[in-house]
C-alpha cells in the first residue's frame, strides 16, 4: 500500500471530527493501477442520518429556508442550469433521476461534461461497488461513505477539474519529474 501522509478514521459531521459509528473502513483505490492509496472511515446509515440532520440544522439556522429572495435566486439558477444541460452547480442541491437498472443509471451519470463527485446507495454492497467503479467521477460515496479526508485525493473528471488535491496524488503535483528517452 502507498505511504499515507495522514490517516484518520473519523468523519466530519456538524463541523466536528467524530468516529464512524460502525468502525468500518474502506480502501481508496487508484483505478488505473488498482493500488490502495488510502483507507478512510466508512460511514454507516446512522452516520448518514447524523450528517443529514446536521445539514438540516445548518439550513434551518442560516435563513436559507425563510429568505424568499435567496430561494428564488436558487430556483432561477437551477432553471438556467437545466436549460444548459445540467451545468455544474455548487450549493444545497439534490438531483434525482429515474433509471431502468444499473446500466442505465451509469449511462445517465456518465452522460455529463462534469464528474466531481457521486454516490451509490444499495442494500447489496457488492452491487454498489460494481456500479461505483463504473461511474466516471473523481470521488464517489457508497452507502453514505464519506471520502473526504486529507489522505484521500480530491478532484474531478472532465470539466470538473484536472489534477488532484490532498493525498499522495495531490502532493505529487508539487514534484518535478523528468522523462528521458534515448534513441538507438
Amino acid at each position: 500500500m502507498a505511504d499515507r501522509l495522514w490517516y484518520d478514521e473519523r468523519l466530519l459531521i456538524d463541523g466536528q471530527l467524530v468516529p464512524a459509528s460502525g468502525g468500518a473502513t474502506f480502501e481508496n483505490v487508484n483505478p488505473a493501477t488498482e493500488e490502495v492509496i488510502g483507507v478512510v472511515a466508512d460511514g454507516s446509515l446512522a452516520d448518514m442520518d447524523n450528517a443529514i440532520g446536521a445539514a438540516r440544522r445548518a439550513f434551518d439556522t442560516t435563513g436559507w429556508s425563510t429568505d424568499e429572495a435567496f430561494r428564488l435566486r436558487c430556483i432561477r439558477q437551477l432553471q438556467e442550469a437545466f436549460t444548459r444541460h445540467l451545468e455544474e452547480i455548487f450549493g444545497p442541491v439534490l438531483v434525482v433521476i429515474a433509471h431502468d437498472g444499473d446500466d442505465d443509471a451509469v449511462d445517465i451519470a456518465n452522460d455529463s461534461v462534469y464528474g466531481l463527485s457521486g454516490a451509490v446507495i444499495s442494500d447489496d454492497i457488492e452491487r454498489a461497488r460494481r456500479v461505483a467503479k463504473r461511474v466516471r467521477t473523481g470521488t464517489i460515496g457508497v452507502n453514505g461513505g464519506l471520502f473526504y479526508s486529507p489522505d484521500v485525493p480530491f478532484g474531478g473528471y472532465r470539466q470538473s477539474g484536472i489534477g488532484r488535491e490532498m493525498g499522495v496524488a495531490g502532493f505529487e503535483e508539487y514534484l518535478e519529474t523528468k522523462s528521458i528517452a534515448e534513441g538507438a
